[in-house]
């Protein structure tokens, strides 16, 4: 399959299965933002002081508001995160099983969560493993400030020299392993691999193609960056515009007008995070989907 019919293919999995992008956006992203979005707007509006002020967030007087503050955005972050894995488990699923496009939301809903905990495992172990492979440049900084002030200066220069090596490798390392696993959530979804047997696998189908693959990511990478920037100038204009006028409205003391155009300044950047979100995220798990089963295809021929 060549580059420009996985972009076609990509293109027509996205068209056949755009509304129920849709409704897997609505239901694991805007309608849990709408109910968290009016709970925090009536805990603020509830918990205005007398003064007209929000001043109680850093008040030493009343603790009890600001520790409910943050209860709550810990619950908030928490349920968040579980409606993303959700969310992104229906979109591979979505593009794995539902070719046809014949599935209906629950079908796909189901076929993903049935993978749930299998697949936060992966997560948590590819991410402890990214964070690992930047261990040694952290405990060499740490060790560097430690006796910093005994050294030398040629030595404080090696020491510099090194660190940038450690992250320079630690990098170079980061996304070899990065693109070597991509195809492991894929490999999870589809078959009955374990969490250690799919990075195993995606790693196996990278071999003598890792350079492919990563042109494959980077060049659909850089697409949907450039799109991304494109919509989120409308943003950028429009959050500068409020935030000027918040700086006014704080200097008057018009908390009711403050609260309104804060919420607006959120909103408007939470639509625009969204579009570039229905957009770019199905894409692009389209995308490597068909770049897989590509791979897998023709290992299969040979």
């Amino acid at each position: 399959m060549s580059l420009g019919t996985v972009f076609l293919s990509t293109w027509q999995d996205y068209k056949r299965s755009f509304r129920l992008v849709l409704k897997t956006f609505w239901w694991f992203s805007i309608f849990p933002a709408i109910i968290f979005g009016i709970i925090a707007l009536i805990f603020i509006l509830f918990t205005i002081n007398p003064q007209g002020d929000i001043s109680f967030l850093t008040s030493g007087a009343e603790t009890f508001i600001p520790l409910l503050f943050l209860v709550l955005f810990i619950i908030y972050f928490i349920v968040i995160i579980v409606l993303n894995l959700f969310l992104s488990l229906t979109l591979y699923f979505n593009g794995l099983f539902n070719g046809k496009g014949d599935m209906s939301f629950g079908d796909v809903v189901k076929g993903g969560a049935k993978h749930f905990w299998r697949y936060v495992g992966l997560i948590i172990i590819m991410v402890l493993v990214f964070i690992a492979v930047f261990i040694p440049g952290v405990l060499m900084i740490l060790l560097t400030i430690a006796i910093w002030s005994s050294l030398v200066l040629a030595f404080k220069i090696i020491l510099v020299l090194l660190i940038i090596a450690l992250f320079i490798l630690a990098l170079i390392f980061y996304i070899y392993l990065a693109v070597s696993w991509i195809f492991s959530p894929y490999i999870l979804i589809e078959g009955k691999q374990g969490i250690v047997d799919s990075l195993r696998v995606s790693k196996a189908l990278s071999r003598g193609k890792w350079w492919k693959t990563f042109g494959y990511v980077f060049l659909m990478g850089i697409i949907l960056y450039g799109i991304a920037f494109v919509i989120s100038i409308f943003s950028i204009i429009i959050n500068f515009s409020l935030s000027l006028s918040l700086i006014g409205v704080s200097t008057s003391g018009s908390t009711g007008l403050y609260v309104f155009l804060l919420s607006v300044q959120q909103i408007v950047k939470y639509i625009v995070n969204l579009i570039i979100a229905i957009i770019l995220t199905p894409i692009f798990i389209f995308y490597i989907k068909n770049f897989y089963l590509e791979i897998k295809k023709s290992q299969k021929s040979n």
